[in-house]
């Protein structure tokens, strides 16, 4: 009871140690002279009362001088992307910038549980860590941060922690301890124009070693080879091969910009396992065009350690037009209409047409029809979609919950119980138009529950692919292999 007074104290004394205006955020980049930055920093998180350190390479974030000497430092913590500017002051005769805290980090409008409004702010904080408390807690004596620059490096001094937390000083989980941003010096590539640029699909084994597609562009210039939309992350980046004879080589750690998403420089990059490579050298057949390599490329956030954002295994490439066709039907293995408080099916998706042309997955989705009612995840009760979903994006899930990829197979559940008849279509949008598949179609006229049977070979992973022999506190994956060839998997939730 002492500490939870103690800190009591603490969060009201921060919150009414502080004249700034905590209402007022920035959002849009000041004026000035802008330096994109490249970062190395670390911090830590709060999760069930257990501390997780981190470190990260290659986060992105800008500073801009402006002409009164105001600095201001857009994403001030690199482990949360609010996309805001904290604004401080440079003292040019000893080349040190203060930020000047607590400011507010970003502002959300929010309705509470019964339907009013209210603006929730996550605030900017100079913070300290509490032995005692077991976390970070506000220093109002002190919330000067201050930075050493010298025209290239943006440093932060040592012994200094920012964090967020809310407006009365409690700490929302999550600080960088050390920070150190270099000015970007890394250059992305590009063809000199898009003229010729010629249609590829990309296929490749996904990092659960199912077969995905991806439609890429190529463009040749003399012996330079360029490729671009292997990153969905950083869009209509560019990767730069040599050709020389039957072999394309491309170098690796190729820079391919800012993932906004992610507030990170993204890098092209070759690996061996967990090892990066100096270069990769794909096959080039001549006379179909095609590039092939039986290695592993990805895509990393930044260049001087792996971590891996994007993964292409055993990747082909290959001339490819869009069919602008329906896709073959998908196919319903399985279905229990009672669940204890779901129901739930399985159902297989095709990225092909019905003669077996490739297409664009970004352009497919699919429709569930429960008694052929066309069925919408509304975001009450499925709270886990932040808008109404009716049409399903192919690659959509909702972090595992209601809807779980598995391969090319769906794990679906929902609050729609007792139905005697699911239906589910999928289609290709070209545009405005729906190119629509054959209805998949599974009945229960007398309402008996009806599950696919287990003749065959049983294996079960976690959700992250990885294969377990006896599933424990936790959403697994069952697959099935039938004696008749066909395979059914489904989700099991263990208490």
């Amino acid at each position: 009871m002492k500490k939870f007074f103690t800190a009591a104290a603490m969060f009201i004394t921060a919150l009414t140690s502080f004249a700034q205006d905590l209402t007022q955020v920035i959002t849009e980049k000041p004026d000035g002279k802008e330096y994109v930055l490249y970062g190395k920093t670390s911090g830590c998180t709060e999760f069930w009362g257990q501390m997780f350190p981190y470190e990260l390479d290659g986060s992105a974030t800008s500073a801009v001088f402006a002409e009164d000497g105001t600095v201001y430092l857009y994403n001030p913590i690199s482990g949360y992307n609010a996309k805001t500017w904290i604004k401080g002051k440079l003292d040019p005769e000893n080349n040190i910038v203060t930020f000047t805290l607590p400011q507010t980090i970003e502002k959300e409008e929010i309705l509470d549980e019964n339907g009013t409004a209210y603006t929730d702010y996550i605030i900017g904080y100079k913070m300290s860590y509490s032995e005692e408390l077991n976390t970070y807690l506000v220093t109002p004596a002190d919330q000067e941060l201050q930075y050493t620059w010298d025209g290239k490096e943006l440093k932060m001094l040592d012994d200094q922690f920012i964090g967020i937390a809310s407006p009365d000083g409690s700490w929302h989980g999550i600080g960088d301890k050390a920070q150190a941003y270099n000015v970007m010096e890394d250059k992305t590539v590009a063809p000199k124009d898009e003229n010729n640029v010629i249609s590829y699909m990309m296929k490749y084994n996904t990092k659960e070693n199912i077969e995905a597609t991806q439609p890429i562009f190529v463009k040749v210039e003399g012996e330079d080879v360029y490729v671009k939309g292997m990153s969905k992350s950083v869009s209509g980046a560019w990767i730069k091969g040599k050709l020389n004879g039957e072999n394309v080589t491309f170098a690796g750690k190729q820079y391919l910009g800012i993932d906004t998403d992610m507030a990170s420089h993204n890098y092209f990059m070759p690996l061996d396992k967990d090892t990066p490579k100096e270069s990769v050298t794909l096959s080039f057949n001549a006379t179909d065009m095609t590039m092939t390599t039986s290695e592993l490329l990805t895509i990393n956030y930044g260049k001087n350690t792996v971590k891996t954002l994007e993964y292409f295994n055993e990747p082909m490439f290959f001339p490819w037009e869009d069919p602008k066709q329906a896709p073959a039907a998908p196919v319903i293995k399985e279905c229990n209409p009672e669940n204890g408080d779901y129901s739930s099916f399985t159902f297989s998706l095709p990225m092909k047409t019905e003669d077996g042309i490739y297409l664009d997955a970004q352009k497919l989705y699919y429709n569930i029809y429960y008694d052929d009612e066309l069925f919408t995840f509304t975001t009450s009760p499925y709270g886990t979609f932040d808008k109404d979903m009716t049409d399903v994006p192919y690659d959509y899930t909702d972090q595992d919950y209601f809807i779980t990829k598995a391969g090319n197979d769906r794990i679906i559940y929902t609050f729609k119980k007792g139905f005697k008849k699911l239906g589910v279509q999928c289609f290709y949008l070209d545009g405005e138009n729906k190119l629509k598949s054959k209805m998949a179609e599974w009945s229960n006229p007398t309402g008996i529950e009806s599950v696919a049977a287990e003749d065959g070979t049983v294996t079960w992973t976690d959700i992250s692919g990885r294969a377990v022999n006896k599933p424990a506190n936790g959403i697994f994956i069952k697959t099935v292999k039938n004696t008749d060839g066909t395979t059914t998997v489904s989700k099991h939730v263990f208490k």
